[in-house]
């Protein structure tokens, strides 16, 4: 045998060595993994009453080469929860995608979407969702739910009602429950097709925030959560100041540091502002000046020493307290 033909015959099998070697080989350049939806992605519960807690499920496969990693799964809505029961997918392994729907938590038709975030690179979110009509008890509470008070004089009685319009024929409302500082009354009555909700605060003889929530019983149908009217507002004057927070520019420990602020006073009645009725706490290294008043504002400044002003240089600050005969205290922080 020549030593040419023993050649040839040495590059034919290299040759189709090589090639056998190519395709036992994976194509790497190609492998990736690949996110795909097992059935359907959307899940429609139609009509319900809206105390049910509703369940989907999903099934989510990895169709492609590589590990699928779940990165995040991601709700659009506070009224739902949704999780993956694994954290990666081998090709060709499956796992189940869980949302819910929490009751009471959202009311007639919605559409809500759950993302899955992976590292697919040909689709790094995928989107399923979650539809339905979630049928309340209550239709509607007029003229809102929440009510904003407003600023009420001390010593006298605020009172408001409201409506509430059942979605149920059969709604039976119970005696209601209130949480309130200030002394609270409400009754709820049948008037013709809605329930009427009266209900009454006596502001009292002190200053402050206003917050009250009333809560009615649903004694039919069972099992839902009560109806909640909430109040808030302020009662009687409140000082203000403007800002409330002073932060000094370009200290150098060298001299006093003024700095200007405003007091205005807050009332049911736009009373003006007397400075002889004014008390400001002790501050160490500050002290404050106020200038005249205009009918509710005046305006005043803070003086800052050189101690004071080293050690907000160096982060600190310091609170006063202003105090105003009948009024609502108010605070001012001075630093950084």
């Amino acid at each position: 045998m020549s030593t040419g033909f023993k050649y040839l015959m040495f590059l034919k099998i290299s040759t189709c060595h090589l090639l056998i070697l190519l395709l036992s080989l994976p194509l790497c350049g190609l492998c990736a993994p690949k996110i795909a939806v097992v059935g359907d992605a959307r899940k429609d519960f139609g009509k319900y009453p809206a105390k049910e807690r509703k369940d989907a499920s999903y099934t989510i496969k990895n169709e492609g080469d590589e590990t699928l990693k779940i990165i995040n799964v991601r709700k659009t809505c506070g009224c739902a929860e949704a999780k993956c029961t694994k954290e990666k997918l081998e090709p060709g392994e499956t796992a189940e995608v869980k949302g819910v729907i929490l009751e009471e938590s959202i009311f007639n038709a919605y559409s809500k979407n759950i993302y899955i975030e992976t590292n697919d690179p040909d689709q790094r979110f995928l989107s399923l969702t979650i539809a339905g009509h979630a049928v309340p008890v209550v239709k509607s509470v007029k003229p809102n739910d929440k009510i904003y008070a407003g600023r009420l004089p001390v010593g006298k009685t605020w009172k408001s009602a409201v409506e509430i319009e059942p979605e149920d024929k059969d709604l039976t409302l119970g005696e209601p429950v209130v949480e309130c500082a200030y002394p609270m009354r409400a009754s709820v009555a049948k008037d013709g097709a809605v329930f009427k909700v009266v209900m009454e605060i006596d502001a009292g003889e002190k200053a402050g925030d206003l917050k009250a929530q009333v809560k009615i019983p649903v004694v039919k149908p069972e099992g839902w959560k009560p109806v909640a009217i909430t109040v808030s507002g302020k009662v009687g004057a409140e000082l203000a100041i403007i800002p409330a927070k002073l932060v000094p520019a370009g200290i150098d420990g060298t001299s006093r540091t003024r700095l200007a602020f405003q007091l205005r006073l807050l009332s049911p009645d736009g009373a003006a502002l007397d400075p002889a009725k004014m008390k400001i706490s002790n501050v160490d290294g500050a002290t404050f000046e106020l200038g005249k008043a205009e009918g509710n504002t005046l305006a005043a400044e803070a003086l800052v020493s050189k101690e004071l002003a080293e050690k907000i240089k160096e982060g600190k600050s310091v609170t006063a307290v202003f105090s105003y005969s009948g009024a609502a205290d108010a605070t001012l922080t001075i630093g950084r």
